[in-house]
């Protein structure tokens, strides 16, 4: 595993700079991992991090919670699949944005991936 690291401007939120290591394997599938996306940004930079190193290989990204405020089409240029629960991005708010489960973009339940945790958090 890696760890990469961003800075951002603590007044603005505005993102700086990301640190991504070296990847030694350029032809390794790489996939991010992260609890939440919401516009994306930090992916965005952290991918194009690891694409500015020669990486051809495919890009994957994974978020526990899935806001996607701005949508997944900047993401999808970059990213080859997006995996996230449905612990935000219900099929409500998916079906109001005309989206749907597709092999690039997949939507998994979040009592499957997680478990059925409000059963835990009400005792």
């Amino acid at each position: 595993s890696v760890h990469a690291a961003k800075m951002r401007n603590a007044e603005t939120g505005e993102l700086l700079s990301f640190d991504v290591p070296d990847i030694v394997n350029k032809q390794t599938p790489i996939l991010i991992v992260d609890d939440i996306c919401d516009g994306g940004g930090t992916f965005l930079g952290i991918a194009s991090a690891v694409r500015s190193q020669g990486v051809t290989a495919p890009l994957g990204l994974y978020v526990t919670h899935g806001i996607f405020s701005k949508g997944f089409d900047d993401l999808l240029d970059i990213f080859d699949v997006i995996y996230t629960t449905d612990s935000f991005m219900t099929s409500e708010r998916l079906a109001v944005r005309g989206f749907k489960n597709s092999q690039r973009v997949q939507i998994w339940n979040a009592d499957t991936v997680l478990g059925d945790t409000t059963e835990s958090q009400t005792k």
